[in-house]
C-alpha cells in the first residue's frame, strides 16, 4: 500500500537517503543541481500522466530518491452572494471536504496500483486541495523536493490539473529541475522495448540519448553536468549542441567585403571556433570523457533543438533555462519554454 501524506500537516526530511557523494557534489558545484533525493510526481488518470508516472518511477530507481505521487482535487467554485445577503453561499458541484478529500485519496491510490513499476516502489501518496499550480508548487517547497515530473497536458474529473498551462507555470517557477512529458510520449526507448517485457508491464523509461544545449554561457553549461549523471545511470550517451545564428540568413551583409570571405566560408569558421571552444569548456569542466559529441548547429534556436532532436532520435533534453548568449541566446527561459512545448522528447529543465 502506498503511504499517505496530507497538506500542511509534518515536512518530509530534505534528506531522506544518504548525503551526496563528493563526486556527486564536485559535478554539481554551480549548477544547481544535485542527485534527486526527493522527486514529486503529479498525477491524475490521463495516459501522458501515466508515462509521466513510469518516468518517475525510472528516475526514482535510478537515483535512488524517495518518490511522492501527488494528487490535487481542485475545490468547486463558489458563486456570488446576493447582494441583499439572502440564502447560503452557493457552490456548484459542492461536496463535502471530508468526501472529496476521501475521493481523492481512492483515485491516487488507484493510480498508483495501476502502475506496477511504480506501485512497487511504495510511493508516499499526498492530497491537497487548491489551486492546482500553486499546490504543486507549495509541494515542492514543504517536502523539500528537489526534482518534479510532470505531463504538460492531461485531464481528469476530479483534478482537471496537468493542463499546459499549469505544467508550464510549473516548469518556469519551481525552485527545482522540471521533467517534462508531452503526449505521445514513449515510455521507452526502441533499444529499452526492443528487450521485451514481462506481459502486463509498461516498459520502464530509460532515456540513453541525451542532448545538452548551450549558448556558450557559464549557465547554459550548468545542465550539462546533470545530464553526465544521468547518462551515467542510464548508460546512456551525451551529445552537447552549439546552436548559431546563421550567416546565410542575413543576405543583406556583404561578407566579402566585411571579411575577405563568403557567408558560407563564415559559416565554417564559425562552427570551428565553436566546436574547439566546447572541446575546451568540457575538458575545464572534467567532463570530456563523458560526452560523446560536440555538435554546431545554425538557425533559430529552439526550432534548431527541436529538429536535432527528432532528427537523432534524441530521448531526453537538458537545458538551461536562464542562459545568455550574445549570438543566439539560445537558453533563454523563452526558449527553454518553446523546446518544453514543441520537443517530442521529455525536457529536464534545470534553473
Amino acid at each position: 500500500m502506498p503511504r499517505s501524506g496530507k497538506s500542511g500537516g509534518e515536512k518530509p526530511s530534505k534528506s531522506p537517503n544518504a548525503p551526496h557523494s563528493p563526486k556527486e557534489a564536485r559535478a554539481a558545484k554551480g549548477t544547481g543541481w544535485y542527485p534527486p533525493r526527493v522527486i514529486l510526481a503529479p498525477a491524475d488518470r490521463s495516459e501522458v500522466s501515466k508515462i509521466a508516472l513510469v518516468h518517475a518511477a525510472a528516475f526514482a530507481r535510478a537515483f535512488d530518491a524517495r518518490l511522492r505521487v501527488l494528487h490535487v482535487a481542485e475545490l468547486p467554485p463558489v458563486l456570488p452572494v446576493p447582494e441583499d445577503g439572502s440564502g447560503a453561499v452557493i457552490t456548484e458541484g459542492w461536496l463535502p471536504y471530508d468526501v472529496l478529500r476521501e475521493q481523492a485519496e481512492a483515485e491516487v491510490a488507484r493510480i498508483i496500483a495501476s502502475i506496477p513499476e511504480l506501485a512497487e516502489l511504495s510511493p508516499e501518496a499526498v492530497v491537497r486541495t487548491g489551486v492546482p499550480a500553486d499546490e504543486i508548487l507549495l509541494e515542492i517547497e514543504e517536502a523539500g523536493c528537489d526534482m518534479a515530473v510532470l505531463a504538460t497536458h492531461g485531464r481528469s474529473r476530479l483534478t482537471r490539473f496537468l493542463l499546459g498551462s499549469v505544467a508550464e507555470k510549473v516548469t518556469l517557477s519551481a525552485p527545482c529541475p522540471v521533467l517534462s512529458i508531452r503526449p505521445g510520449t514513449p515510455a521507452a526507448s526502441e533499444k529499452t522495448a526492443a528487450k521485451g517485457k514481462p506481459a502486463g508491464r509498461a516498459p520502464v523509461a530509460r532515456p540513453r540519448r541525451i542532448l545538452v544545449p548551450t549558448d556558450l554561457s557559464e549557465t547554459s553549461f550548468g545542465a550539462l553536468a546533470p545530464a553526465v549523471a544521468i547518462a551515467e545511470r542510464f548508460d546512456g550517451e551525451v551529445s552537447l549542441l552549439a546552436v548559431l545564428e546563421d550567416p546565410l540568413d542575413h543576405p543583406e551583409i556583404d561578407w566579402k567585403e566585411r571579411a575577405g570571405i563568403t557567408a558560407e566560408e563564415m559559416k565554417s569558421r564559425m562552427a570551428e571556433a565553436t566546436r574547439s571552444e566546447l572541446r575546451a569548456r568540457v575538458e575545464e569542466l572534467g567532463l570530456a570523457a563523458r560526452v560523446n559529441r560536440l555538435e554546431v548547429g545554425f538557425g533559430r534556436p529552439a526550432a534548431t533543438l527541436v529538429e536535432r532532436a527528432e532528427a537523432e532520435g534524441v530521448e531526453l533534453i537538458v537545458i538551461a533555462s536562464r542562459g545568455r548568449g550574445a549570438v543566439s541566446r539560445a537558453i533563454l527561459g523563452s526558449v527553454a519554454r518553446d523546446v518544453v512545448r514543441h520537443a517530442s522528447c521529455p525536457v529536464l529543465t534545470i534553473r
